[in-house]
């Protein structure tokens, strides 16, 4: 093992060169438009999922009049059903351009989201079907943006000349969590102001106001839709198709293998 291990040399095309100074490299990741694009997408499509996590619950208990374990079991149709559309959203990327297949996945979110204004109070049936038509747009927004990255890596390389999936990595994690501070700090805020009457260990459940109910009510149907819409426009304008994306292939093999242009 030892004498394998020292006589093993990695292919020159894969070795990696020293690394470039860490503001060179977020230079070139700011710089680079596919990025921005997916970063924008990958936020705005996560942020319904972190308003869900964050508001369904109260939505289901003082609108729906739930139990916590009726919650918990809501919330795991979402996932379930998210899991068994997996291999549609993998499907439809493979079949349509990825943004094509993340707009027609959002689209289909935003309007069952939508939908969440027409539930009755009180109306548990209707519960269930919401969280299950939304666990395709959960799933989808599990897999596409995802399924972006890969591009983003390779418009850079064609830039740059480098791989810098470090750096990729450490702005996408960073500017994820903002996102995500941002909204759990926005909507405690909002229910705050809406008169939102706090739980007691005397009555675990307390009435509340009509303006709460409002708010919860937008929460879960109005802003996330919003945001849905808003990643559809960015989607809709993401520079990297299936043919660009082929091309940047090619001309990175070429570099790789060191061919001649038009060779």
């Amino acid at each position: 093992l030892l004498i394998a291990f020292l006589g093993t040399r990695e292919r020159p095309e894969f070795q990696r060169k020293s690394a470039p100074p860490l503001r060179e490299s977020l230079r070139f990741v700011l710089r680079n438009t596919a990025f921005r694009y997916t970063i924008a997408i990958r936020i705005l499509s996560w942020m319904p999922v972190v308003i869900a996590q964050a508001v369904f619950a109260y939505f289901l208990i003082y609108w729906i009049g739930m139990s916590e374990d009726e919650t918990s079991i809501v919330q795991g149709v979402i996932l379930a059903v998210a899991l068994l559309f997996l291999p549609v959203v993998l499907w439809l990327a493979r079949r349509l351009e990825k943004k094509t297949a993340y707009i027609i996945a959002a689209a289909t979110w935003a309007v069952v989201m939508l939908a969440i204004l027409l539930v009755p109070q009180g109306a548990k049936v209707p519960a269930y079907v919401i969280a299950a038509l939304a666990g395709f747009g959960v799933s989808a927004a599990h897999v596409i943006p995802s399924a972006m990255e890969p591009d983003v890596l390779e418009v850079d390389e064609l830039m740059s000349g480098r791989r810098q999936e470090g750096a990729y990595a450490g702005v996408s994690v960073f500017a994820d969590k903002l996102a995500r501070a941002g909204v759990l700090a926005l909507l405690p805020a909002v229910l705050r102001w809406s008169g939102y009457v706090q739980p007691t260990d005397d009555n675990p459940i307390p009435h509340q106001p009509a303006s709460v109910l409002t708010a919860l009510r937008l929460l879960m149907s109005i802003l996330p839709a919003l945001l849905l819409l808003a990643s559809i426009v960015v989607a809709w304008f993401y520079p990297v198709t299936r043919q660009r994306y082929a091309e940047i292939r090619r001309e990175l093999d070429r570099r790789r293998t060191g061919t001649p242009t038009g060779g």
